[in-house]
């Protein structure tokens, strides 16, 4: 999850932050990646778990707005692919263990393999909607989103595991929180990337080095990892002078598609689809060139989200729908007109959106 090695290579600008450091303050948290830490637990135990974790940010009289990841993004399909395999083959692990009685070890696995649904979200929703904590589902990922909440004022900082959250754009990160409940983390600002020892991220834009030591949305070349490609971009100065050397080399396998795949992840990390809680509807994280707005152009940018109909993407957004099956969870009847009954809602239970 994230750029391989980005995090140790800012070592120098990372500082141990403390929570109450952030009082007053709103942090958005990614909701996905405080549920993994119980993936092994009972259901009604990872709620819980979860609104303590919501609690220690009150306690420090930080406003948490909460970030869930939303449906898949076309441009992660080969690392869903991976990570469905390597899911499928930590199942098959704790079962051999399970049925040799190494019950720690099947345990370690079975939580590897496991995946945190959309329902498993709805259900800490419905909680965080009972605390009046703020929470929004993103159309696609959540790191986009954390970025666009940040971007636009509606959050001071980010609380996350994942390094993706820097090359979107993220202003102020906090990794690594503390799971004791002390409060503390390691605090990265996008401001200080230029003061970094070693990788000087202001040579170049920071997304463009993230991605060409590879990334979820492009793998990296044979042999190149984050310092080879900073070498490289410091050497030739520009991607496509960097992708020229290579083949003219002839020494690394280069497949002749790369040049667009990377120039659609450069996008990605760009223009990512989000959702905008004040319009309540999808926007792009950053505006779209004008020449790619075209309406002949649109099917040829769903790589960054395909577009939702505005009552879909605010039904995801609010939690009210899964937004992988696009079928809305389980509502109480009496508080909602009537409207025909999704495939997924119990008996006696109606849906508003009319899936």
């Amino acid at each position: 999850m994230g750029i391989t090695g980005l995090l140790p290579a800012l070592k120098s600008i990372t500082e141990t932050k403390g929570l109450e450091e952030y009082r007053g303050k709103t942090l958005a948290i990614d909701g996905y990646c405080c549920q993994e830490i119980c993936l092994g637990q009972p259901t009604d135990k990872y709620v819980n778990y979860f609104m303590e974790r919501v609690e220690i940010l009150v306690r420090n009289g930080i406003t948490p707005y909460v970030v869930f990841d939303g449906g898949p993004l076309p441009m992660k399909k080969g690392t869903e692919v991976e990570r469905r395999a390597a899911r499928q083959k930590n199942r098959e692990l704790g079962i051999q263990c399970y049925k040799q009685r190494n019950y720690s070890e099947a345990r370690k696995y079975f939580s590897r393999a496991a995946d945190v649904s959309p329902f498993m979200a709805h259900r800490v929703i419905q909680r965080l909607k009972a605390q009046n904590v703020q929470y929004v589902v993103a159309p696609y990922e959540a790191d986009a989103q954390l970025a666009f909440l940040t971007k636009n004022g509606l959050a001071d900082g980010v609380i996350t595991e994942d390094s993706d959250c820097l090359p979107f754009g993220c202003g102020t990160v906090l990794f690594k929180l503390d799971k004791d409940g002390v409060g503390v983390g390691q605090e990265i600002k996008a401001s200080n990337l230029k003061k970094n020892k070693g990788l000087l991220f202001h040579m170049f834009t920071h997304e463009m080095m993230c991605i060409f030591s590879g990334c979820d949305y492009l793998p990296s070349l044979p042999g190149f990892g984050l310092k080879k490609a900073y070498t490289a971009l410091k050497q030739h100065g520009s991607f496509a002078k960097i992708i020229r050397a290579l083949r003219l080399e002839g020494k690394v396998r280069i497949p002749p598609t790369y040049e667009a795949e990377f120039e659609k992840a450069l996008l990605t990390f760009r223009h990512q689809r989000v959702y905008d809680p004040k319009a309540r509807q999808i926007v792009p994280l950053t505006p779209i060139p004008d020449r790619s707005l075209a309406a002949d152009e649109d099917a040829a940018m769903e790589f960054l989200g395909p577009m939702l109909p505005q009552d879909i993407a605010q039904a995801i957004a609010e939690g009210d729908m899964d937004p992988i099956t696009m079928e809305c969870f389980p509502t109480v009847a009496t508080s909602l007109p009537a409207a025909p009954s999704c495939n997924n809602v119990r008996s006696g239970q109606k849906c508003q959106y009319h899936c």
